[in-house]
C-alpha cells in the first residue's frame, strides 16, 4: 500500500511534497516585518516562503493574505 501511495502521489498526483531548504528559512524570516500586521504564523509564512521560490500561486481561505503587499507570488483566495 505505501509503494502504491508513493507511486500515485497525494491526491492522484495533483499535490507534490517538497523539502523545506535553508533559502526557505530565511526567507520566512524576512518575511516577518512584512506580515506581522497580519499576524501571519510561522507555517503561514513558510507557505508563502515555498511558493515564491517554487514559482507557484498559494492557494488560501484566508482573504486577509489577500491585502498583502508582497512581490514574488500570487496568492488565491478558495473561497
Amino acid at each position: 500500500m505505501a509503494r502504491e501511495f508513493h507511486l500515485r502521489g497525494i491526491v492522484g498526483g495533483g499535490l507534490k511534497i517538497a523539502s523545506f531548504a535553508e533559502e526557505d528559512a530565511v526567507l520566512v524570516a524576512r518575511l516577518r516585518p512584512l506580515t506581522r500586521d497580519f499576524r501571519l504564523s510561522l507555517g503561514d509564512r513558510a507557505c508563502l516562503a515555498l511558493a515564491m521560490r517554487q514559482n507557484v500561486p498559494v492557494l488560501t481561505a484566508d482573504r486577509s493574505w489577500q491585502r498583502l503587499k508582497l512581490t514574488g507570488v500570487r496568492i488565491s483566495a478558495i473561497r
